[in-house]
């Protein structure tokens, strides 16, 4: 019984080339799912996490951050999904499939726009002076032992500073050394959108 001949033909590369003539002529597909994840998603949400790992923000930018990111980065994450689904070849096929490929980008937006949540805060260190600011005022409220991130459990004091709050993730000495009333404070830098914040490293699960 004869065997048969294996396909020694080399497989061609993707390429950014490729994908473009793909992209003109709406026949993208599943070629092209693993390459854009791994060059474009990939290295953008790298970037992002920099924000999360690295820079220890007031509490105000955290809030900031998540109003960036509902506002302007998932509606066009999502409608750049749009333009890749329309531009593929399932989009040819029945009604069915048409649907999914609508209503897909919408989490899938919302899920990429939480993965570069980061940037907002990356932005506001990179754009900020390099001039430190002694940050104190009077405890105004105190959290603790809720909200725990990866180890642990985070503990806040908010302060005011400049005539508004200003919540700062302290130590657990600080947080049981400083009862409502007395005075804390710390230097912190002041970020190009006024949201006071400091590098950190591991600021995600300290």
């Amino acid at each position: 019984m004869t065997e048969p001949l294996a396909d020694d033909s080399p497989k061609s590369k993707w390429t950014w080339q490729e994908f473009w003539l793909r992209f003109k002529s709406k026949d993208l597909g599943e070629i092209d799912n693993d390459p854009l994840f791994w060059r474009v998603f990939i290295p953008a949400a790298f970037l992002g996490a920099i924000g999360w790992l690295f820079i220890d923000a007031e509490g105000a930018a955290g809030d900031w951050m998540t109003d960036v990111t509902l506002t302007y980065l998932w509606p066009p994450f999502t409608a750049l999904g749009w333009v890749l689904v329309y531009r593929t070849k399932g989009w040819r096929q029945h009604w069915g499939l048409r649907l999914w490929l609508i209503l897909a980008p919408i989490p899938m937006g919302g899920i990429a726009a939480f993965c570069m949540g980061g940037f907002p805060i990356l932005a506001n260190a990179l754009t900020g002076g390099t001039e430190r600011v002694y940050v104190a005022g009077p405890v105004i409220e105190k959290k603790g032992g809720s909200g725990a991130r990866f180890t642990g459990y985070n503990y806040y004091l908010t302060i005011r500073y400049e005539g508004r709050p200003v919540c700062l993730t302290v130590s657990k000495a600080d947080y049981d050394s400083h009862p409502v009333g007395w005075t804390f404070g710390r230097e912190m830098r002041r970020g190009g959108y006024g949201y006071f914040y400091e590098w950190y490293f591991g600021s995600s699960w300290r």
